[in-house]
């Protein structure tokens, strides 16, 4: 099955340009443009809208992105499949992810741990928080690839790799803008309740990041007028470049040169990204290096969060690292 037409147009919506995403797949920017232009013209649609320097999906090309990615879904799931006709596997376990980061991240890995355990199945679960906290619970998930609070940690074991913090996000036409900063690391602090009559643009209740904002909100005494929500990241940094509203983003998502700028929160607001899973779940070889995957991946990527290694983390590491 040829996976690259898929392939370009997922790299194209998460990179925003063609020539990040011709880096990335190793390929010429022309070849890229010819190849999008010829998908437009047989659907009929532009899949694409330029704001600024950014490429966005439109409507159409947000249903055609999520096709692309269930598409991929499905292949990977063939080859599996076929493998297993020839290959008994010894072990296989289930790993929810979220749709954007989550299966961004899962195969960036996946590659390394087939190497090393090729009689090993991953199933993947694709769906917000919500749906992994359910997964957990009736066992159809083994662990899962998120963000989770602090809080959590009560009911589940927890692999941390870093922390991500949730920015402020506000257009450029907004009177307040001139007080905040289109670059970062560090951005300046401000007081949310300024923007108590603003409209915002609010993650899912599927999300960990709507119960990390919608809480902020509650302790400041703001019951936002809700103009736009949605679980799914890519959709909510789109509205956000489109001027919609304010809201909150996580680090990964604040770029320059969008025609917006951002806030920290006193105090700030953070999330922890990495792997849980049951208490009363026993980790297997494979597991443990899966997760040990995932941990090496965010450290390299650290760039947009802090790394953080709690004592599992710290374990699981040392493992393999001395392997």
């Amino acid at each position: 099955m040829n996976q690259r037409p898929y392939e370009y147009l997922i790299t194209i919506g998460e990179k925003g340009s063609l020539s990040g995403a011709a880096s990335a797949l190793c390929v010429s920017q022309p070849t890229l443009s010819n190849f999008l232009s010829g998908i437009e013209k047989q659907l009929g649609h532009s899949l694409f809208e330029r704001n600024g320097k950014v490429l966005i999906p439109t409507e159409a090309g947000l249903i055609y992105l999520e096709t692309c990615r269930r598409i991929m879904e499905v292949i990977s799931h063939t080859y599996h499949s076929i493998a297993s006709l020839n290959n008994q596997y010894q072990e296989a376990f289930t790993v929810g992810v979220t749709p954007y980061r989550g299966s961004r991240v899962f195969s960036e890995v996946f590659s390394d741990f087939y190497q090393k355990f090729p009689n090993v199945r991953i199933d993947l679960v694709e769906g917000y928080m919500e749906t992994m906290w359910k997964g957990l619970a009736d066992g159809s998930i083994s662990m899962g690839l998120g963000t989770i609070l602090s809080s959590d940690m009560e009911i589940c074991n927890f692999s941390s790799q870093s922390t991500e913090e949730l920015f402020l996000c506000v257009p450029s036409y907004h009177p307040l803008a001139d007080l905040g900063s289109e670059r970062g690391p560090f951005y300046p602090v401000i007081d949310i309740r300024k923007f108590m009559d603003t409209p915002f643009v609010m993650w899912g209740n599927e999300t960990t990041n709507r119960r990390i904002t919608e809480d902020f909100l509650h302790r400041n005494g703001i019951t936002p007028t809700i103009v736009y929500e949605s679980n799914n990241a890519l959709l909510i940094n789109n509205m956000l470049l489109n001027g919609i509203g304010v809201g909150f983003l996580p680090s990964s998502f604040c770029e320059p040169e969008q025609n917006r700028v951002y806030f920290s929160m006193n105090p700030p607001l953070h999330s922890l990204v990495g792997v849980f899973y049951r208490k009363d779940h026993v980790l297997t070889q494979a597991q443990r290096y899966f997760i040990y995957l995932i941990t090496r991946l965010q450290a390299r990527n650290s760039s947009h969060g802090r790394t953080y290694l709690n004592s599992l983390a710290k374990e699981i590491v040392k493992e393999f690292e001395e392997e």
